[in-house]
């Protein structure tokens, strides 16, 4: 059973943060989420402050008022993570994708430290919620338990890129190294109530392998895909529920 059913995550398109052009293109689109992008996409280092006034701007005027909104923040490591989530704990933000999640204590400590900054904003206790990004072998091998780390955890979300890297695995055209991966993150989600996002479509433009790819993720039991690109948004809408019936 879904604990967070009340959440629609068929797609959630990634948007660099610092780019105004490409978040005007996805304040029109269809998405379900959009993850505002803080941590790969925004480079160099000093664009990354430039992401947070813009994103923090935007939200506050309203412009993705029709979505929900997870920030991606950058890791525990990089020095930026306080920045980025105490610029954006406001209204209009329902949570934040959390990167390199590598095990459950990983996510406990943010949710303390979201905690610590929801009482000094004067939030209610849990407002934020956390969908972390499944990205190491790791990762994988501590999914039920990064679930189960937080009832902020809505979701959990495969990144296929840091993954096959970390595996040091080959990233074929059929997919063959994130098939077991795939199948143990959507496993964990559906075992604990959240929902399980699939790892984004590399190739945007082949559209075709798009829809396969997305009829095999609603088959191991994915409720949603990252996405790069809006037209994808119809493709990954239509083929889940296709499957699903």
């Amino acid at each position: 059973m879904n604990k967070n059913s009340k959440y629609v995550l068929r797609t959630m398109m990634f948007v660099p943060g610092h780019n105004e052009r490409l978040l005007l293109s996805a304040s029109r689109s269809k998405a379900d989420a959009l993850i505002l992008d803080l941590e790969d996409s925004v480079l160099p280092v000093p664009n990354k402050q430039i992401a947070r006034k813009i994103i923090l701007e935007k939200v506050n005027i309203g412009l993705f008022k029709n979505f929900y909104l997870f920030p991606r923040i950058n890791d525990r490591e990089s020095g930026f993570l306080l920045k980025d989530v105490h610029a954006l704990t406001v209204p209009g933000i329902d949570g934040f994708v959390y990167p390199k999640a590598c095990r459950g204590e990983d996510i406990y400590f943010f949710d303390k430290l979201l905690e610590t900054i929801e009482y000094e904003k004067g939030f209610p206790i849990g407002t934020f919620k956390i969908v972390p990004l499944i990205e190491t072998s790791a990762a994988v091998l501590n999914a039920q338990e990064i679930c189960l780390s937080s009832n902020r955890v809505i979701a959990i979300a495969f990144g296929c890129e840091d993954f096959v890297a970390d595996l040091e695995g080959v990233h074929d055209s059929e997919g063959k190294s994130l098939f077991t991966a795939r199948a143990m993150i959507a496993l964990a989600a559906r075992a604990t109530g959240v929902i399980p996002i699939d790892t984004v479509h590399i190739n945007v433009h082949d559209l075709k392998d798009l829809e396969e790819n997305v009829k095999l993720a609603r088959i191991l039991g994915f409720e949603g895909m990252l996405i790069l690109h809006p037209k994808e948004i119809e493709i990954a809408w239509f083929n889940i529920s296709v499957v699903a019936k």
